[in-house]
């Protein structure tokens, strides 16, 4: 929530088992380099106060938390490693209240039986940069799918494999 209390969501990828730990009454997340936007840290620092979700796939189980949150640099994130790489920040969340229990929406749609969709990072950009209205690079980029996206979706694979984490 941002100091002017609008919601956004935040969604985390991390692979199984690495993205929360808890200590004590403590819940702490990673931050990964990603999108490098921060939304989260934006809004913790106008805003501490939390709500968070957590969804584990095929389960219709949901983790409710509430509390407060700030950035930490304390060693407890380096629990957080992904094939090595420690997080350089990660949030500290104290929290307030706990709440496990069935998403009848996680049940009845049957989300977890659907086939993973199949998607491709540069067709979903190209198409961002085809609706930019500016006359820029990236314009004329957009404009140039598709022998340009193979090359795009290699340069985006590269960049995740070797940044992500």
């Amino acid at each position: 929530m941002d100091d002017k209390s609008r919601v956004d969501v935040s969604p985390k990828g991390d692979p199984a088992g690495s993205l929360v730990r808890s200590e004590g009454n403590e819940l702490w997340i990673a931050d990964r380099p990603g999108n490098l936007k921060a939304d989260s840290f934006n809004n913790m620092l106008a805003q501490p106060k939390i709500a968070g979700l957590l969804l584990e796939p095929r389960n219709s189980q949901i983790l409710q938390f509430s509390g407060n949150a700030r950035a930490s640099t304390n060693p407890l994130k380096n629990v957080l490693a992904v094939d090595g790489k420690n997080p350089k920040i990660a949030m500290q969340n104290e929290l307030d209240e706990v709440q496990e229990r069935k998403s009848k929406a996680l049940q009845s749609s049957k989300i977890w039986l659907l086939p993973k969709p199949a998607l491709k990072g540069s067709k979903t950009l190209l198409g961002h940069l085809r609706l930019n209205k500016e006359a820029t690079l990236a314009k004329s980029l957009g404009s140039a799918y598709p022998p340009e996206a193979d090359a795009l979706q290699q340069g985006l694979d590269g960049d995740y494999s070797a940044n992500l984490y």
